[in-house]
């Protein structure tokens, strides 16, 4: 079953949460069940955990490019986009993520207001310059945001603030901080 599920480009963790600081018969035998069926190497896809620690340990942590699992996110992805916003550092990385959008108040990357919408005529309200908000009904229906420079025309290229036009193609714009 792990190989079916790892052949889909998949990566399988398991925690095994206990009560207390040691570890009852009861947590290793839940350990021996589990642990044959994370991805490998295993050390990297497994974690025994105190039921305390849980949270600083696995959810806080599970995003993080420096923590064991976090390292895994980032080693898997296969282009700078369609990452977690928190990983990206800069306006130009996050604007080009259709899931994301940089906000200047917070200077910081956060999900995309369009991802909020899901009917298409919501999300063809936030379609104006600034949201780039567009429906998508191949697949599952979704609300995404239009990554910078994938306009296939002139036109709609140069509306686009962080947009520039190079010959026969829309490209993002070079940072201008």
């Amino acid at each position: 079953p792990v190989a079916k599920v790892e052949s889909a480009g998949a990566h399988l963790f398991g925690v095994v949460v206990r009560r207390a600081n040691t570890h009852t018969p009861l947590d290793n035998a839940a350990e021996a069940t589990l642990k044959p069926v994370v991805s490998k190497p295993q050390a990297g896809h497994f974690m025994n955990v105190e039921i305390d620690n849980l949270k600083g340990q696995v959810f806080d942590k599970w995003c993080d490019p420096t923590a064991p699992w976090g390292s895994w996110l980032v080693s898997l992805k296969t282009t700078d986009t369609d990452l977690p916003c928190s990983f990206h550092a800069t306006s130009a990385e996050c604007n080009r993520d259709s899931g994301c959008a940089w906000s200047e108040g917070l200077v910081a990357c956060t999900g995309s207001p369009c991802l909020q919408y899901c009917s298409q005529e919501l999300c063809e309200v936030l379609s104006d310059p600034v949201h780039r908000c567009q429906f998508n009904v191949s697949g599952a229906s979704t609300c995404t945001k239009v990554r910078v420079g994938a306009y296939a025309d002139q036109a709609t290229c140069l509306k686009d603030m962080e947009c520039v036009w190079k010959s026969d193609r829309c490209e993002p714009a070079p940072c201008q901080h």
